[in-house]
């Protein structure tokens, strides 16, 4: 990247329109894989049925011994919903952290203990998101600011692109 241009994005507030761009971008990217590497509606439809079973579970135990049995026999039947279920999220989750880890790595030479955002608050987690950081309690770097928009958006892109489960 040209020097210019680095320095643009390094600071707020182009750091944080060009953070959010990037977790938006990257976010599409996700539910796109997620589109073609998962049954969406095979991954609704088993979703729906753990629900379902939970919450039977739950009433069938408080009929006693009767309702152990049949939790017996429903619960084998859904060993194999849950077995595919489980593979489903695992092979998204091969795919999706290699291009992340890319790009993170790529943001941490730009970025490398930047404060990127200063917030009106702390966050219950920002321990986590400062250790080994000289950043403040109120300032979150690259990597905090990404989570915290990809936490916002994720859900609204899931959505929009019909990849979400529920």
């Amino acid at each position: 990247m040209p020097p210019n241009l680095v320095n643009l994005i390094s600071y707020p507030p182009n750091s944080i329109i060009f953070l959010t761009l990037l977790a938006i971008i990257l976010n599409f990217i996700m539910a796109i894989v997620t589109k073609f590497t998962v049954d969406i509606e095979k991954l609704k439809k088993y979703s729906k049925q753990r629900e379902e079973f939970i919450k039977l579970k739950y009433e069938l135990k408080l009929k006693g011994k009767k309702g152990e049995l049949k939790i017996k026999k429903l619960e084998s039947k859904m060993k194999s919903v849950e077995q595919e279920l489980m593979m489903m999220q695992l092979k998204q989750s091969l795919i999706t952290p290699l291009p992340m880890l890319l790009v993170f790595i790529l943001l941490r030479r730009f970025y490398g203990s930047i404060p990127v955002a200063s917030l009106p608050f702390k966050l219950p987690f920002s321990s986590f998101l400062h250790r080994g950081s000289p950043l403040s309690e109120y300032e979150v770097g690259f990597i905090g600011f990404y989570f915290i928009v990809s936490i916002a958006l994720s859900p609204i892109i899931q959505k929009a692109l019909g990849t979400s489960p529920t």
